[in-house]
């Protein structure tokens, strides 16, 4: 896994712990994400777009 220079120390440990990752992070389609995104609002749940997946090799948090 490699992290950009800019991110900090305790900012990359965020992604590994229990509050942070696993459960609470999860990966669709982005062509499905606004739906999603409104189910969940009507809902009363919170969700956000934090990222995407890209072509490439390893892991880049950036």
């Amino acid at each position: 896994m490699r992290f950009a220079a800019r991110l900090e120390y305790e900012m990359q440990l965020l992604l590994f712990t229990p509050e942070t990752s696993g459960g609470l992070l999860i990966a669709i389609p982005a062509e499905e994400a606004d739906e999603l995104l409104a189910r969940c609002a009507a809902l009363g749940q919170s969700a956000w777009v934090v990222g995407e997946v890209v072509e490439g090799e390893g892991i880049e948090v950036v």
